[in-house]
């Protein structure tokens, strides 16, 4: 295996659909601006797929984890994801629901995060790892709060090539525009080189995510 996931092994294979959809275009006049279309939302999609995947193998490599190996950042965002609108202990603002089966919850749920107090404690298949990477017009923000989990890196892309990752912003502005619009200003070159960006963006992300793993 080439890469260090098996995610990146299958984003690589399948971005070759993306290419030969470009080539299409270059020999096929009447459906050019069709075939271009289909590349970048396809595009698009798969890096969606790839990111969410890698990042879901990633947070399953923490389980069985000691939480001594692992950063201060990684358990306090865990414990922050953690109190969303279902955690049982926002039931203690209401004292009609003191019952036993809330106070079970709430133990149960302490118990989940003892990680926080306990460097010996053993990282469950309950730890919160945000894996979900919304499409929109932008995502750059998004991509690097993803992996920012890990180490609570300010900018984990720094030594990308792009290290603003403004060429993402402007793939999914083409990508949000061809859905809604149903219009892409870009030429065969211009795919072509967006193409290359992802795939170079999908192997800083593999490497980053292995040279982050904690064993």
């Amino acid at each position: 295996m080439p890469y260090h996931y098996e995610e990146t092994d299958a984003f690589m294979e399948s971005v070759s659909e993306v290419e030969r959809l470009v080539d299409l275009a270059k020999s096929d006049d009447v459906n050019r601006d069709l075939f271009l279309k289909l590349a970048m939302v396809s595009l698009v999609t798969k890096f969606q797929v790839f990111v969410q995947q890698s990042l879901s193998s990633f947070r399953e490599s923490l389980v069985g984890i000691r939480s001594k190996k692992l950063t201060r950042y990684s358990k306090m965002n865990s414990l922050y994801l953690a109190f969303d609108d279902g955690n049982p202990l926002l039931k203690l603002k209401n004292r009609k629901d003191f019952s036993e089966n809330s106070k079970e919850e709430i133990v149960k749920f302490l118990k989940s995060i003892d990680y926080i107090t306990n460097d010996e404690a053993v990282i469950s298949d309950e730890f919160k790892f945000n894996c979900r990477f919304p499409l929109g017009k932008t995502g750059k923000k998004e991509l690097i709060s993803l992996l920012k989990q890990i180490k609570g890196d300010e900018n984990p892309f720094s030594s990308f090539v792009d290290e603003n990752l403004d060429q993402l912003n402007s793939i999914l502005q083409k990508r949000h525009t061809t859905v809604h619009s149903d219009r892409l200003s870009g030429t065969e070159e211009s795919v072509t080189n967006d193409i290359n960006y992802i795939k170079a963006l999908v192997k800083y992300i593999d490497d980053y995510l292995f040279a982050n793993k904690v064993s």
